[in-house]
């Protein structure tokens, strides 16, 4: 057990085990074993030897002193051994790095579609903001000579959204689409429809 410690570097625990089976040929078989475990190391990976020696059951008192020196031949390359564990350690590390990226790469996909839709809702709502201004007869004037004053114009007239002061005449109608601004003649409004108001300005 000091020399598994020491090869090993780090407790272990050993048992012998015998086993007895009928192989798949029919015959009796019976067998020798040395199993050597150690704890689980910090990626939570267990290590494990298992050598012996087995043949048939009725041949195997005949054979056992030359499966006995075969199986005192078995050796440990330990500086093989823990290449190979350091190997799959950096394999696992790579597995999970290209795992964190594929996760990345969709949730990217996810939001990217997720952008598309937003942005397709947007324009369906600015279209459709548009014809229900023009279905009910109103409509959303910016007077560039007042710096961006607001106007709302129905059929009977036009209201002053900053002062409330209404306008009668003149208003909008499916006909009549001036936007001419009440307070100077001379300019004729830009229109914009409610979801540019409330939003900023039209979608992307």
């Amino acid at each position: 057990m000091g020399e598994c410690s020491a090869y090993l570097r780090g407790g272990c625990v050993a048992e012998d085990l015998m086993a007895q089976w009928t192989s798949k040929d029919g015959a009796d078989c019976v067998g020798a074993f040395k199993v050597v475990n150690t704890p689980p190391a910090v990626m939570g990976q267990w290590f494990s030897i298992v050598a012996g020696v087995w043949g048939p059951s009725q041949d195997f008192a005949r054979y056992y002193p030359m499966l006995e020196q075969v199986g005192n031949s078995f050796s440990i390359r330990t500086g093989y051994a823990r290449a190979y564990i350091a190997a799959g350690l950096q394999n696992l590390r790579a597995l999970q790095q290209q795992t964190a990226r594929s996760i990345a790469s969709l949730n990217y996909a996810r939001e990217d579609l997720q952008r598309g839709w937003e942005d397709r809702q947007a324009r369906k709502d600015y279209a459709e903001s548009k014809w229900d201004d023009y279905r009910r007869g109103n409509s959303y004037w910016i007077s560039d000579l007042e710096g961006g004053r607001v106007y709302h114009t129905d059929t009977w007239g036009t209201r002053d959204t900053l002062t409330g002061d209404y306008y009668e005449g003149g208003g909008y109608t499916y006909t009549n689409f001036e936007g001419q601004n009440p307070r100077w003649a001379t300019e004729n409004m830009r229109e914009v429809s409610s979801y540019e108001l409330e939003h900023g300005g039209p979608p992307r």
